[in-house]
């Protein structure tokens, strides 16, 4: 009967010790095996518990001695649907190789002598090589490269001005090598134009338009605010800097092309329009005479000015 009795008791103690540790769970963030730090940056380590009684004890063992350059904060444990949770962090204000080591995260039941949940990190001390680079306006896109020697390294995240960048409409982050694809988003403008230009008739003119923006924008061109222009025999659309459509192609013109010419530029993204105008002028083909014939009707005002002063003059003299 004793011995019966002292069975039940082990089985119900292995019981009540397996649904305990059902109800604990011990992680450490980032949840990497090993994470690479670099020199000189703050890194933080995070241990999330959840147990079942409150006298349980989580506790870091550190592959350093605690020093002014690393922070320990282990708040209170907090009661949540029956079950206590406790969060605490290991914060290193400055990395360096010094700290480099295995981390533990330890989980103790109220009156045990020896953890038994364990969580363990793997902090490697790396030491970046950067250079600042200068990108001109106008490119479409940067890439950054990220690259590291160590076998069992993995990619974790980007990060700017630490906080973790994601991928989407702004940032690409690629297969493979994990290179970072800035791409610059902004909305639509077209710079100033001339406001005029002369041309003669039957020639060929182009007319450019400088268009920005990322994504790069659709571009239209209009005639006098009324009429959207279409590709033909005598109107055609080139590529200009980078930009499809952005060089208007006029062939043979006459006196009805003459007019105000609007290059509007669309960008899906920011649904938004920027847009600026020229005026055709289209001359005939002796129009270039035209300051030298105004040159040459001057001198020959002159000249029969004088030339009636001169016999005005003269027929005075006679008549004295």
């Amino acid at each position: 009967m004793m011995f019966h009795a002292l069975l039940c008791a082990v089985f119900a103690a292995a019981i009540e010790l397996s649904n305990s540790n059902a109800e604990v769970s011990l992680m450490i963030e980032p949840a990497d095996r090993k994470l690479l730090v670099s020199e000189g940056e703050q890194q933080k380590l995070v241990c999330k518990a959840i147990f079942p009684n409150k006298n349980d004890q989580v506790i870091w063992q550190l592959a350093h001695n605690q020093d002014g350059n690393i922070t320990l904060k282990i708040p209170e444990a907090e009661l949540v649907d029956g079950r206590y949770k406790k969060t605490t962090e290991v914060i290193f204000l400055k990395f360096s190789a010094a700290y480099a080591g295995k981390y533990r995260c330890t989980y103790i039941p109220f009156g045990a002598s020896s953890p038994t949940h364990t969580s363990t990190i793997e902090l490697v001390s790396v030491s970046a090589q950067r250079s600042d680079i200068a990108y001109n306006v106008g490119i479409e896109s940067v890439s950054l490269y990220c690259i590291f020697s160590l076998e069992d390294a993995k990619f974790s995240q980007w990060l700017k001005n630490n906080e973790t960048l994601e991928k989407g409409d702004k940032y690409d982050i690629l297969e493979g090598n994990h290179s970072l694809v800035i791409k610059k988003l902004a909305g639509p403008l077209v710079l100033d134009m001339d406001d005029s230009i002369d041309v003669v008739e039957d020639d060929t003119v182009n007319i450019d338009c400088d268009v920005k923006g990322w994504p790069i924008p659709e571009v239209e061109w209009w005639f006098n605010d009324e009429e959207k222009l279409e590709a033909s025999s005598f109107v055609s659309f080139e590529e200009y800097e980078g930009v499809k459509g952005a060089r208007l192609v006029l062939t043979g013109v006459t006196f009805d092309y003459d007019g105000m010419y609007e290059c509007r530029a669309y960008s899906a993204q920011f649904n938004e329009t920027s847009k600026k105008s020229i005026k055709l002028r289209v001359k005939d083909d002796l129009f270039w005479l035209w300051p030298f014939l105004s040159s040459v009707g001057t001198i020959l005002g002159v000249l029969l000015a004088i030339v009636l002063i001169y016999l005005y003059l003269k027929k005075i003299k006679r008549e004295m």
